[in-house]
C-alpha cells in the first residue's frame, strides 16, 4: 500500500510546484519531490527497508553519510534516462549518496529498493574511509549479488524465486556461485534479470543462514 501511495504522482504535483523536503525517522535520509504527499510516504518506505537491511546484517544503525531521494519531473531531453539513478558526492566532511528518480513512469519499486540497498551497504562499507578536501575519493562498487541478493530477500518472494532457480535446474542451467560473484552489472533482459535475482536472493538467504554469514 506504502509503495501505491508513493509510486504515483499527484495530478496537483506539478513539475513547477516548490519541491518539498522531509527528514526521515532515522534522519539518514531526506526526500526532496513536488508532490508534498510523497516525501513522507517514500521516508517510511525507506526506513523501513533500512530497518529490514540492518535486521538481516545484526548490525547497529551508526551511519554516518546521508542518503538523498530526490524525485523530478522527466524532461524531453531525458527520454532513454534510467528511471532511478544514483551518485556520490564527496563533501567537505564527508560523502553523500543521492538518489534520483524521474518521473513519468511511475517509481519502479524492484529499481528503487535495489538502489537503497545499493546506497546503504556503500554507506557502511565506507563510512570508516577518511575523505580529504581537494582529493577525490574512488567509491568501490558494490558487488551486483549483494544489491539483487539482499533487494529480492527484504521483497519476500520466496515462491516465485524458488520456482525460478528450480526451472533453471531442470532446464540444465544450475546456478554457479563464481558465475554471481564475478558478474558486474545487473543483466538487461528481464528474464535474465529473474534468473539472476533469484539465485543471488538463494545464495544470499545461504550466507545470512550461517552462523558468521
Amino acid at each position: 500500500v506504502l509503495m501505491q501511495v508513493a509510486a504515483t504522482p499527484r495530478a496537483h504535483a506539478a513539475a513547477t510546484n516548490p519541491p518539498v523536503s522531509t527528514l526521515s525517522a532515522s534522519r539518514q535520509f531526506v526526500i526532496y519531490a513536488n508532490d508534498r504527499l510523497l516525501p513522507s510516504a517514500l521516508c517510511v518506505y525507506a526506513e523501513h527497508v533500512k530497518h529490514e537491511w540492518l535486521r538481516r546484517l545484526n548490525v547497529p544503525d551508526d551511519w554516518r553519510d546521508p542518503i538523498l531521494i530526490v524525485v523530478r519531473a522527466r524532461e524531453p531531453s531525458q527520454t532513454n534516462a534510467p528511471p532511478v539513478s544514483m551518485v556520490v558526492f564527496q563533501t567537505d566532511k564527508h560523502l553523500k549518496y543521492q538518489i534520483y528518480c524521474l518521473a513519468p513512469p511511475q517509481i519502479d519499486e524492484a529499481k528503487l529498493l535495489a538502489t537503497i540497498i545499493e546506497a546503504l551497504c556503500s554507506e557502511w562499507a565506507n563510512r570508516q574511509q577518511p575523505t580529504v578536501r581537494g582529493q577525490g575519493y574512488a567509491l568501490p562498487p558494490m558487488p551486483v549479488w549483494l544489491v539483487q541478493g539482499m533487494a529480492a530477500s527484504i521483497q519476500e518472494r520466496p515462491d516465485a524465486l524458488l520456482a525460478i532457480t528450480q526451472r533453471s535446474v531442470v532446464a540444465g542451467r544450475p546456478p554457479h556461485a563464481t558465475d554471481l560473484l564475478k558478474a558486474r552489472s545487473f543483466p538487461s533482459d528481464p528474464m535474465e534479470q529473474r534468473v539472476f535475482q533469484a539465485n543471488a536472493w538463494m545464495l544470499m538467504e545461504s550466507l545470512l543462514g550461517l552462523p558468521d554469514g
